[in-house]
């Protein structure tokens, strides 16, 4: 955290404020997507399967067929319990033995604002049976939390696009594709982060390349648009099919270019149509930003740290 002059700017900035200058209720406002017709607000917890983590943090990334990075889809064994018998979901509170983590109103409060966590903050008295370490129990992870909300189905940490058995599921977008509808996805982090790729991808590990690649391709959205940078991002082969190879004729690769002025950007798409059958794969940012330099270490123009995975310098 920060220390000296700037934590003591940073108080000052706060000082004074309370719950009333804080969103607190609805769907917020100020941004345009919340202006959408049907906009509103999400949450949802993670199923936690076998034992939790160590200090309760994250939800385990586990699945009825134990840890999601040691196999691919289905490729291990059915977790048993102690007399040799495949595990059943169990959908009681962990708390009371079972494989859901609920929301306790009274250890967490009602919302994410209730006021015991400022009272507990500021060192003033709070309910006696409000827990302020309670919301950080068993955390849900953006992989299986947009997969909940793609699909309908809860899964597990670092899961997306798949069940607890890591089964295939069908998505939002899976489904317009097959009722001749087009659908994409479009996103300020690299396209095959998590968040972006519950929506195109069946993976039971957020970070398996083979499936984060062949899942897009399957998948085929009409649209994709986000930045492009390490290993979340499709394939160098398949954007070279999009320019000269099998895709060429069905997609456009549009990119990122020093050579190319922003109203120019889109000119290449002006007459693709879906109905038509065209697809579109759009990269900016990341290895397509304008500040790269030859060294390819330059994401200046979009300095996130989700671009390149790591804090270095973000």
């Amino acid at each position: 955290g920060a220390t000296g002059d700037v934590a003591a700017a940073a108080k000052q900035a706060f000082a004074g404020r309370t719950l009333s200058d804080y969103y607190t209720e609805g769907k917020g406002s100020g941004l345009s997507f919340q202006d959408l017709p049907n906009f509103n607000v999400m949450t949802a917890t993670v199923p936690l399967i076998g034992q939790p983590n160590d200090g309760n943090h994250y939800g385990p990334a586990r699945s009825f067929l134990g840890k999601v990075d040691e196999h691919d889809n289905g490729m291990a064994e059915l977790l048993t319990d102690v007399q040799g018998n495949p595990l059943v979901f169990d959908p009681r509170d962990v708390l009371q033995g079972g494989n859901l983590v609920m929301w306790d109103n009274v250890k967490g409060g009602m919302y994410p604002w209730d006021e015991n966590y400022f009272n507990a903050a500021n060192g003033f008295p709070v309910d006696p049976s409000f827990d302020p370490e309670f919301i950080m129990q068993h955390a849900i992870d953006s992989a299986n939390s947009a997969s909940a909300y793609a699909t309908g189905v809860k899964t597990g940490v670092n899961m997306m696009g798949v069940d607890l058995y890591e089964r295939p599921l069908r998505n939002i977008l899976e489904e317009a594709l097959s009722c001749d509808k087009s659908g994409g996805i479009m996103t300020s982090v690299p396209i095959l982060h998590a968040t972006p790729a519950a929506f195109v991808t069946h993976t039971n590990y957020r970070k398996n390349k083979h499936h984060l690649q062949d899942g897009f391709k399957e998948t085929r959205p009409t649209w994709a648009m986000g930045t492009c940078q390490s290993r979340y991002q499709p394939s160098e082969e398949l954007k070279q099919s999009m320019i000269n190879g099998s895709l060429a004729s069905s997609h456009t690769f549009l990119h990122q270019d020093p050579e190319v002025l922003a109203e120019n950007f889109y000119d290449s798409i002006q007459d693709k149509d879906p109905d038509n059958g065209d697809h579109v794969l759009a990269c900016f940012g990341g290895q397509y930003s304008s500040g790269r330099q030859e060294s390819g270490d330059d994401l200046s123009n979009m300095p996130y740290r989700g671009l390149d995975s790591s804090y270095l310098g973000r």
